[in-house]
């Protein structure tokens, strides 16, 4: 492999490590993986350092589906507020 294949290598593993939602920091810590690809001890480094970005990502997608839910309560309510408002205004508006 020659130097310019193994700088393409590297910069497109440094952009699926972007992709995949990895901040520079991370990805800095999973580079080792190319540089030394034979060292066990870089690879469970590695393994580590994606578990806790999925880990770190999966608190995430929690706490913006619990965000999400507690928005749809009040977009609910809302709604009824609203159709009460519209009934309260067209009852009003009725000749008595």
């Amino acid at each position: 492999m020659t130097a310019v294949d193994a700088a393409v290598q590297r910069v497109s593993l440094i952009r699926q490590l972007f992709d995949a939602g990895m901040s520079s920091r991370v990805a800095a810590t999973v580079l080792p993986c190319v540089d030394v690809p034979g060292d066990l001890g870089v690879a469970e480094e590695t393994f580590m350092a994606m578990m806790r970005e999925r880990d770190r990502i999966d608190a995430d997608i929690a706490h913006l589906t619990e965000t999400r839910d507690a928005l749809d309560v009040l977009i609910t309510a809302n709604s009824r507020h609203r159709a009460e408002l519209s009934t309260a205004l067209e009852a009003a508006a009725q000749p008595a």
